[in-house]
């Protein structure tokens, strides 16, 4: 089977062919990474162009003909088995161009469609979960980012564990979250360790909220402050500035007048500042 996209076509399965190109978009390659992602995507389109069913646990095999059928129940029983048939190749088929080259490659040999769906699941989900363990475990909150938004990103890592089947008790959750805090809020990390009430995490994240939203309006106030603080200085130093330049002018005019007054003809005054 070189490639699924190269196949030719019988005449029975155009139905579905035709319902596909129709109505559905093209799948996104998996490249080894997003798996949930990719599954989910992949099961929703299966199911879409009604394919989903050859994937199930719990489908009734077809029965086979017995001698003493009738011809009517025979030729029925021949065409859900060919239908069976071609639903499973074209769900495969599906499936295998969905992954990327390199994926493909290692898994295009492997039996019946649904080993190959369980050959997926038990490999990619596993190194999912396992990165997700390490990417929870591995997790540090800075001061560079608001902690909400950090808390925010800790449980969409929580979720993608819950999709591959680990699941974090609340209480560790919210010890993970307290010991995670930024070393900015250290004093209110020490404030929840010492604190006897048995914080949920909706209750945690609200206490985290009101505490952010304080600190927000306080540096807000500090820094409305400050700049009230480098306005008033500005306009003092523009004060003192123009009134030491007319001082500074006053006092050079008079160094730099060095003849007598025009009014009374005595050195050492101007013809404004003369008195007589």
């Amino acid at each position: 089977m070189s490639s699924f996209q190269d196949l030719t076509v019988n005449e029975s399965m155009a139905p579905s062919i035709q319902v596909m190109n129709q109505d559905l978009i093209r799948l996104d390659r998996f490249e080894g990474h997003n798996f949930t992602r990719w599954q989910e995507k992949v099961l929703f389109f299966l199911t879409a162009i009604k394919l989903s069913y050859i994937l199930s646990d719990d489908f009734a095999p077809i029965l086979e003909e017995k001698a003493d059928d009738s011809d009517e129940c025979k030729k029925e029983l021949q065409e859900q088995r060919k239908k069976r048939n071609d639903d499973d190749f074209l769900c495969r088929g599906h499936i295998l161009n969905a992954l990327s080259d390199s994926v493909y490659s290692a898994h295009r040999t492997i039996g019946t469609t649904k080993e190959l769906w369980l050959a997926l699941d038990n490999k990619y989900r596993i190194e999912e979960a396992s990165n997700q363990k390490c990417n929870y475990f591995d997790f540090k909150m800075t001061d560079s980012k608001f902690v909400l938004a950090q808390v925010h990103e800790l449980q969409l890592i929580v979720s993608n564990l819950n999709n591959a089947e680990i699941v974090l008790p609340c209480a560790f959750q919210v010890g993970a979250i307290i010991a995670k805090l930024p070393s900015s809020w250290n004093g209110y990390k020490k404030k929840l360790k010492h604190d006897e009430t048995k914080h949920t995490l909706e209750s945690l994240i609200r206490h985290l909220r009101i505490e952010e939203d304080s600190c927000k309006r306080e540096n807000n106030d500090q820094a409305a402050e400050k700049a009230n603080m480098v306005q008033e200085n500005h306009k003092g130093n523009k004060k003192r500035k123009n009134s030491s330049s007319k001082q500074n002018y006053a006092e050079t005019s008079k160094k730099k007048f060095k003849g007598d007054c025009f009014y009374c003809k005595k050195f050492g005054h101007t013809a404004r500042e003369c008195q007589h």
